[in-house]
């Protein structure tokens, strides 16, 4: 799920229109609810999350300019309780992307 969401954006990047109609589309909450039931679960049974997925999904939703806010906590919570099992590209994107969404969305700011 982390790899579709990440190739998206990929593909959306480099287009506004391609962006607009990603944001747009309809499978995007279906995906996003699939996210987030996988986020939900990650971590539990005392295996480490996947530090890729958790950094590609944030660096993902600030690429296409999406805060879901619920994705987003528990990135943050996974995140913080794992810092030492990501690598350095891993945290730096994990960073850009919260930072990006910070400066697109000051609300999330708390």
């Amino acid at each position: 799920l982390s790899t579709a969401l990440h190739r998206l954006a990929k593909l959306a990047i480099a287009d506004p229109e391609v962006m607009v109609a990603l944001r747009e589309h309809p499978a995007l909450p279906t995906l996003m609810g699939a996210v987030r039931e996988m986020l939900q679960h990650a971590g539990t049974g005392g295996a480490p999350p996947q530090c890729q997925a958790l950094s590609n999904i944030a660096w993902s939703l600030a690429t296409i300019q999406t805060a879901d806010q619920p994705a987003l906590a528990r990135i943050a919570e996974l995140a913080s309780a794992h810092l030492n099992d990501f690598k350095p590209f891993e945290l730096s994107s994990l960073l850009w992307g919260f930072a990006k969404l910070v400066e697109l969305q000051p609300c999330m700011h708390g």
